[in-house]
């Protein structure tokens, strides 16, 4: 063995010449080389790459140099033992930090969250999603890009986001939904290869007290039919089929009088209307064909105006809340037929545990009875039809 040149050992081994580093994090570094001078070299070389990492390290400020403490304590911490008693191998801050980049970097293209928002909102409305569907995440996943627009969304934590909805002031219903919806964007994130844990699962979940859906009592639907019918005849259709065929309002909206079968005495709702994507065909009530009577047509949508439903609301005085006239559908054909298995499937329910659990015992059957008999007043405007069969 030669003796120690610029702090390595340099040795000739046949006829080769090896410089001998000794242990370098964690592992023995040794190199040969054809000529002696090429390997004094290289030995120069990795004593002035050591000097400068030393001098690079005195450079460091306060903050830095506390925050290397505080993780050479969290790995000691970690490992069970002190941090002058730390191994010099594969347990170094430098190893932890390769590992959680390893880990935690994304291996494609990042994306920053305004910028995976819009391919996000894109790729939903290639899917083929409902146009209320993009608009609702459209206006979700937009208004929390307004905080996040420019940060990585591998770098975005669940804390960030807990901080952002706490800030917010979203409570109970409104902070679920946010939640759901942050979830699916970064579920998209993480099947694109651009982070490897979804954050968002973390989020604490708000508490939500039940709450008993709103219907219209069997008054405040004889006042509502009979004031669109006096105030807007056009929308007797829309109101009926809503109140008394239980569709939803953005299936109402959508129903072509091509669909209602007025000899079968049934609405079809086609897959691109309902909500589930599904056929479901509706039954239709003695009062709810004399209220579609006067008002049959061979094809064409049903009519809508947003300015003359809430013109029949004001005159008949109700209090409205959201899919009111779909819940009192479903709570009088419950009270009237006591089959929730019928109920549900009228309704296209899945199945009959949230029918039972929300609308049992919100109507009496007394009720019901009055309900199923509210009809035109316009009597001469009628057109009688003989019930199947």
């Amino acid at each position: 063995m030669r003796k120690k040149k610029h702090g390595w050992n340099i040795r000739r081994r046949g006829h080769s010449w090896q410089v001998d580093c000794g242990t370098v994090n964690g592992k023995r570094k040794q190199k040969s080389f054809k000529t002696k001078e090429e390997a004094k070299d290289w030995a120069r070389q990795q004593k002035d790459d050591v000097d400068n990492n030393r001098a690079a390290a005195f450079e460091l400020d306060d903050a830095h140099r506390m925050d290397t403490l505080k993780a050479y304590q969290r790995l000691a911490a970690g490992l069970g033992t002190q941090v002058a008693d730390l191994p010099r191998d594969g347990a170094s801050l430098d190893a932890a930090v390769v590992v959680f980049l390893r880990h935690s970097v994304p291996k494609v293209q990042q994306r920053t969250f305004g910028q995976l928002a819009t391919e996000y909102i894109d790729a939903k409305i290639g899917a083929n999603r409902r146009p209320d569907t993009i608009l609702d995440i459209r206006h979700r996943i937009l208004k929390i890009a307004s905080d996040f627009e420019k940060t990585p969304v591998h770098l975005i934590s669940t804390a960030a986001l807990q901080g952002w909805l706490d800030k917010s002031g979203y409570k109970g219903t409104t902070s679920r939904n946010f939640r759901t919806h942050l979830v699916m964007f970064f579920n998209y994130a993480k099947k694109r290869k651009l982070l490897t844990e979804n954050p968002a699962y973390d989020i604490e979940k708000a508490a939500v007290d039940e709450k008993m859906p709103g219907i219209l009592t069997v008054d405040e639907c004889e006042r509502l039919m009979h004031a669109a019918e006096e105030h807007a005849p056009e929308m007797v259709p829309n109101f009926a089929i809503s109140l008394f065929a239980g569709l939803r309002p953005t299936e109402v909206c959508q129903i072509d009088w091509s669909t209602i079968n007025f000899d079968a005495r049934r609405i079809k709702v086609i897959p691109a209307d309902a909500k589930r994507r599904s056929l479901r065909h509706v039954d239709m009530s003695d009062n709810l064909l004399a209220w579609l009577a006067a008002h049959r047509r061979q094809s064409g949508l049903v009519h809508f105006s947003r300015k003359e439903s809430e013109k029949v609301r004001r005159e008949a005085k109700v209090k409205w809340c959201s899919d009111v006239l779909r819940h009192s559908y479903a709570s009088y054909h419950l009270a009237m037929h006591e089959n929730a298995a019928l109920t549900s499937l009228q309704l296209g329910h899945r199945n009959t545990g949230l029918l039972f659990n929300n609308y049992r015992d919100l109507v009496t059957r007394e009720d019901a009875q009055r309900f199923w008999k509210i009809t035109p007043s316009q009597e001469a405007n009628v057109i009688r039809i003989a019930a199947a069969g």
